[in-house]
């Protein structure tokens, strides 16, 4: 949780409402300084982002309140406009490598890319010890792992989401590890 953690309860102080956000213990101290600061009633729980994930999404129930996914479709449109801005300032770049977390930003670079008809191929990037999207991948289907293990808490995703994971496999030239 990073951008999109900042970016919900950003919008939510703007239209006066409260945002809760669930990340997982552990997470970057600065980042939640930042969902802090922006409003944010911040929640610490489960081991890595699926964990909190599906605390978010049990509290969520209980309570009657609105979730906010952490990968949709429109969200994947916003995303996408940094990768416009970058397209439009170097043009049809050999290739992008893009970090994935839950997918939003590696599939906005393929959408950013498809609508303006580059050839850009588009490499996504997981942590050894993350690695559910680069077995995904290679599967051609959603495979979850048992656990994470990286210090890298944005790309700490053992559940991958079934759409990403559809759109990164047609959209994607390969996956690396490092």
């Amino acid at each position: 949780p990073g951008n999109h953690g900042q970016s919900i309860p950003f919008a939510a102080r703007r239209e006066g409402i409260a945002a809760t956000v669930v990340v997982p213990v552990g997470n970057s101290p600065a980042k939640n300084a930042a969902m802090r600061a922006l409003g944010a009633t911040l929640v610490e729980q489960g081991e890595d982002f699926s964990a909190a994930r599906d605390f978010a999404q049990a509290v969520a129930r209980e309570e009657g309140l609105s979730m906010v996914p952490s990968f949709h479709d429109e969200l994947v449109l916003g995303v996408a406009t940094y990768a416009l801005e970058l397209f439009a300032a170097a043009g049809d770049l050999d290739t992008v490598y893009v970090p994935i977390g839950m997918g939003s930003g590696v599939c906005g670079t393929i959408a950013a890319r498809d609508a303006l008809g580059l050839s850009t191929e588009i490499v996504g990037v997981v942590a050894q010890g993350a690695d559910a999207y680069a077995r995904s991948f290679a599967a051609g289907a959603p495979v979850a792992t048992s656990r994470v293990a990286t210090f890298a808490e944005g790309l700490a995703v053992r559940v991958p989401h079934p759409e990403a994971g559809r759109a990164i496999n047609a959209g994607a030239a390969r996956i690396v590890t490092v």
